[in-house]
């Protein structure tokens, strides 16, 4: 997959002018590569327009405007792209009662160790 570079990126100000739309299509977007694998667990199929969505979320959020701040995101996230012929998805684990979120997650712990993570439905 092509990786992402600076230039397929909205400045701060241009993004904000689009982003309610824009979001919001990235949103129903989204929802087709979602699936669920439980109460609480959704992983989300990963690609380029999804990645380019985040970073400028991330942009955004911590009002990124200098090259290399922006380029350190674009690393972080293009290592999150899948390769050739491959997929690469983003789990999300939703806890909602503050009480739970520490036992929950803490079943979690180890979960990125090895090659692989396999899940029954």
């Amino acid at each position: 997959m092509k990786p992402i570079v600076i230039t397929d990126l909205m400045n701060i100000i241009e993004y904000e002018k689009v982003r309610n739309d824009y979001r919001s299509e990235l949103m129903d977007y989204k929802k087709k590569r979602r699936i669920s694998l439980g109460p609480n667990i959704t992983i989300t199929f990963e690609n380029r327009k999804t990645m380019k969505f985040q970073i400028q979320e991330m942009m955004r959020a911590e009002r990124m405007v200098h090259d290399n701040q922006i380029q350190e995101e674009i690393d972080v996230y293009n290592s999150l792209l899948p390769l050739v012929n491959g997929l690469s998805a983003t789990l999300f684990i939703e806890v909602t009662d503050e009480a739970q979120i520490r036992p929950v997650l803490n079943q979690f712990i180890g979960l990125t160790e090895g090659k692989a993570i396999y899940f029954e439905i």
